[in-house]
């Protein structure tokens, strides 16, 4: 699974490389692969098992911009032709001094936003550094590439660049309740990837990351909580806006923690904080599409632990089936879409991954049991016939892993477009 999905985000780069205009810009290549990656991003129900996939996409982006830039270098003729007609274009205007200014405006802006974004979330010093920390390094690529060739670039251009980082600059630090209260606010039925309610989704999952990491700052209040009260009992109170918490920075960051759609459970004997769907589309709950309120809601249903680890594969199972009844029901097609990106990851999870099978590459019992109990539950379901012709082969090689590239069946929600091999079913 992590290879497909890895295979997939390269191939989403090698598009947005192939489809460049022979006259591209560096800061243009660079523009292109990061509007195609914000294009392919989906919001993921797993938190931590294809995080390492993901990590090497960077990189490649780089590799493939140098490239090309090597394959399209202009040649010494191009060259000298450029720089004959730079005074009638604009080209040649700008100054070093020029550019380092606007740079050095949009570092400020950037560090402006982000201590005001510390201060929105409730952090602790210091905590500041994790959020959107590859912005300065664009910024400075960005620098970089207008000083290394100054007569390749227009004052058009590097407004345009300031205008381009502004906006991401606002669009990193928008926080999840800003969002909502527009939502509400709005009360647009309409749905679109480039709308509020994705960037909603975008923002949740950027900023759980920092409130995750965020927990090692406050473990000592969380302790000293701990002393008079049970788990349970902090718990509570972190998730009631820290009403009762007698330790002030705790109680500030639980309490905009909860303003900004997220919520807090015990695991393995610790506090994480986690994105409350459940809340957030009771809080949105007949002022937004009635179909993305049933997405918030199949959102809410945990799948795998901190660790990546399937909490339960009948409960999967019934995920499944949710998500199969929902997708016939909706009607915004884009939340169709949505689900049905979704629903493949968590059928593959459920039928193809490495959780699956034991450590010698047989299918446990408990994943038996609960395809057994899909059979049993819901013999009218798609899903419960897909598995049943699944389980029917892999019965027959003993419930062993099978051979990489043997054909599985896949309901009918995963559509021709899927990435995985299918078998005779549709």
């Amino acid at each position: 699974m992590d290879d497909q999905l890895l295979e997939k985000k390269l191939e989403s780069l090698k598009k947005a490389y192939d489809d460049m205009p022979e006259d591209e810009t560096r800061s243009a290549i660079l523009a292109a692969i990061k509007k195609d990656q914000k294009k392919q991003k989906q919001n993921k129900w797993f938190h931590l098992p294809y995080a390492a996939s993901f990590m090497g996409v960077g990189m490649i982006a780089g590799v493939l911009m140098m490239q090309y830039i090597g394959n399209h270098a202009p040649s010494e003729e191009k060259t000298e032709q450029h720089q004959a007609s730079s005074a009638e274009n604009g080209y040649g205007d700008l100054r070093k001094a020029d550019v380092r200014a606007v740079f050095e405006d949009l570092h400020e802006y950037y560090q402006q936003r982000e201590l005001e974004t510390k201060e929105k979330l409730g952090f602790l010093s210091g905590f500041e550094n994790y959020l959107y920390g590859d912005i300065p390094m664009e910024l400075k690529d960005a620098e970089l590439a207008f000083l290394s060739n100054l007569e390749a670039y227009r004052e058009s251009d590097l407004e345009d660049t300031r205008e381009g980082f502004t906006s991401d600059i606002d669009h990193a630090f928008t926080m999840p309740a800003e969002i909502i209260d527009r939502l509400l606010q709005e009360k647009n039925d309409e749905i679109s990837l480039d709308g509020p309610e994705y960037n909603l989704l975008n923002q949740l999952e950027s900023f759980l990351g920092a409130y995750y990491l965020s927990m090692t700052y406050y473990e000592d209040d969380i302790n000293k909580a701990m002393k008079n009260d049970s788990v349970t009992e902090v718990v509570k109170k972190m998730n009631a806006s820290g009403e009762g918490i007698s330790f002030t920075k705790l109680k500030e960051m639980s309490s905009k923690a909860v303003e900004n759609g997220y919520a807090f459970r015990e695991e393995e004997g610790r506090i994480i904080p986690y994105v409350n769907f459940i809340g957030i589309a009771d809080r949105l709950r007949g002022e937004v599409n009635e179909d993305f309120i049933k997405y918030l809601e199949l959102r809410s249903n945990r799948v795998q632990d901190q660790n990546g680890e399937v909490i339960s594969f009948e409960s999967l199972a019934d995920l499944l089936v949710k998500i199969e009844k929902t997708i016939a029901a909706v009607k915004d097609d884009t939340i169709e879409e949505t689900m049905r990106n979704d629903v493949k990851s968590l059928y593959a999870l459920f039928v193809v991954s490495q959780h699956i099978y034991d450590q010698n590459n047989e299918l446990k019992d408990e994943v038996k049991k609960a395809y057994l109990y899909l059979f049993e539950t819901y013999p009218e379901t798609d899903t419960a016939e897909a598995v049943k012709n699944m389980y029917k082969k892999m019965e027959s090689n003993n419930f062993r892993k099978p051979a990489p590239g043997e054909k599985l069946d896949y309901p009918w929600y995963n559509g021709d477009s899927s990435p995985f091999k299918t078998g005779g079913h549709h």
